[in-house]
């Protein structure tokens, strides 16, 4: 697969946290090179993820040409809309998946 982010044990959290949010998140993910996926040892993942879901609740979503503290806007268009939402769908319904921020979005 393309754009994962692999987390070594020696890591520094905070870094891992912030450069993962900001590869997945930043242009709504709609750039070639977003981070996909995040592979993390479980040794360490009892860390990075109560801090990660509270980094992501935090990201201010809105209108970028009214709000400059806006992180994320809009998708591009209604396409892009329903193959986020498409993926969302998926790991609701999933068992190997699991939501751990997020999950809504408007209709």
């Amino acid at each position: 697969g393309k754009n994962f982010h692999l987390i070594h044990e020696s890591a520094d959290y905070e870094s891992v946290i912030n450069g993962t949010i900001r590869g997945a998140f930043e242009y709504q993910g709609q750039k070639c090179s977003a981070t996909s996926r995040m592979y993390v040892p479980k040794s360490v993942w009892k860390q990075i993820k109560p801090k990660m879901v509270e980094e992501v609740k935090k990201l201010h979503m809105g209108n970028v040409h009214k709000d400059l503290t806006t992180f994320m806007g809009a998708v591009i268009d209604e396409r892009a809309f329903r193959k986020v939402k498409s993926y969302v769908d998926y790991a609701k319904k999933s068992k190997d998946a699991k939501i751990i921020a997020g999950g809504k979005c408007d209709s």
